[in-house]
């Protein structure tokens, strides 16, 4: 017989989050960094200044991060060299959960007598 159990080892409720790939350190400082001021350069291209904003985070699942303070929700980062992601607040009814307990299955062993 086999059983597939998910232990929750910490979960958040109505949390602010981003993805873990636009989470850096510099530093000692953990942020973000978001779109600043959009300008033109002499050929006529648009230039997006980016500047790095410190954050408090919290949980992190491997994919989202937590932000406890620093941003707001809907305010824009980048996770990439040329894509930006807006913050959104988890509102599943299981809030942010992180997962324990991912190895791989076992065979079962023997059938019972």
């Amino acid at each position: 017989m086999n059983a597939n159990v998910n232990i929750i080892v910490a979960q958040a409720n109505n949390v602010l989050t981003v993805p873990s790939e636009a989470v850096k350190t510099s530093g000692t400082q953990t942020g973000v960094t978001v779109p600043g001021n959009s300008t033109t350069d002499n050929a006529g291209n648009a230039i997006t200044n980016v500047r790095f904003i410190p954050v408090e985070t919290g949980l992190d699942d491997g994919t989202n991060v937590e932000i406890k303070s620093g941003l707001e929700e809907g305010q824009e980062v980048i996770t990439g060299t040329n894509s930006t992601t807006p913050t959104t607040k988890s509102s599943s009814s299981s809030g942010f959960n992180l997962v324990g307990g991912g190895g791989p299955p076992g065979d079962g062993g023997p059938p019972p007598n």
